[in-house]
């Protein structure tokens, strides 16, 4: 019975609640909540941990009507890598990708499961609350190597296939002939040019010989694979991190489940 007194009271709030700014509690008594789906809530927490870290995650959950069984967490985290060289290919020619290349390193799990509790009610939130004990892997190193054959062997596919387009279309006209043509001498320079159109009146380009099309990028492309990694990276920074992402679902005795948002942080 005093339950049913708070949930009327808790309900008669909902305007207050929806103009707090990212209170987790709010979010409870949307529209989404009334029906036989449990909501749940994962509290936010700080944008970045180490790994090691210990985390005590407070969970909000409620169900209008029905019976509550356990509540889950999952896990899943992203390698999140990123690329700096510099003297690509002996070239005078820096690279760098601020633009973190992604890779799934763990797919959703089942981390943790509770029975729900009755004596989880909170009369200070108005709703059911416990609290989800998750410590950072650790496991999730972070790593930074410098030396180029190192770093040939730990970047990825999708991250080569990514540096290879950028050098076509970032480096000079000069810059790529310094090294397909006078450095390897992969093409020589009359089949080089052909792969650069001449300039337009209009033509937003820095190359000084012209643009490069679609399917001369391609041919480019084929060149710069044939150098050796090691060779093609010069001084490489090649910096991991980890991107961390948990939610938790409350399922009822009838099976139907309720999920929360989830939750972010990365590992550095």
């Amino acid at each position: 019975m005093i339950k049913n007194i708070y949930l009327a009271g808790a309900l008669s709030l909902v305007a207050l609640a929806s103009c707090t700014k990212n209170d987790p509690v709010a979010e409870l008594y949307s529209g989404d909540s009334i029906g036989f789906a449990p909501s749940v809530t994962l509290e936010p927490q700080s944008e970045i941990f180490s790994n090691g870290s210990d985390l005590h995650i407070p969970t909000y959950y409620w169900l209008a009507e029905g019976e509550m069984k356990e509540i889950s967490y999952y896990e899943k985290y992203d390698s999140l890598v990123t690329l700096s060289l510099v003297n690509v290919a002996g070239s005078t020619f820096k690279y760098v990708n601020e633009t973190d290349f992604s890779g799934v390193s763990k797919e959703e799990t089942k981390i943790a499961t509770k029975q729900h509790d009755e004596g989880n009610w909170s009369d200070a939130y108005f709703t059911y609350r416990t609290i989800f004990n998750y410590t950072v892997s650790k496991e999730l190193k972070i790593k930074s190597i410098t030396k180029a054959n190192e770093a040939a062997d730990y970047l990825t596919d999708l991250i080569y296939k990514k540096v290879y387009t950028d050098l076509v279309f970032q480096m000079s006209y000069d810059q790529q002939k310094s090294v397909l043509v006078d450095g390897y001498n992969y093409l020589d320079e009359t089949t080089f040019n052909s792969y650069f159109d001449e300039k337009k009146e209009g033509d937003e380009v820095t190359e000084e010989k012209g643009v490069i099309t679609k399917e001369e990028a391609a041919l480019l492309i084929a060149e710069f694979k044939k150098i050796p990694k090691a060779e093609l990276l010069g001084k490489p920074v090649v910096k991991r991190k980890y991107a961390v992402t948990l939610n938790s679902r409350v399922s009822t005795a009838k099976g139907v489940e309720g999920e929360s948002k989830d939750i972010s942080f990365d590992v550095i």
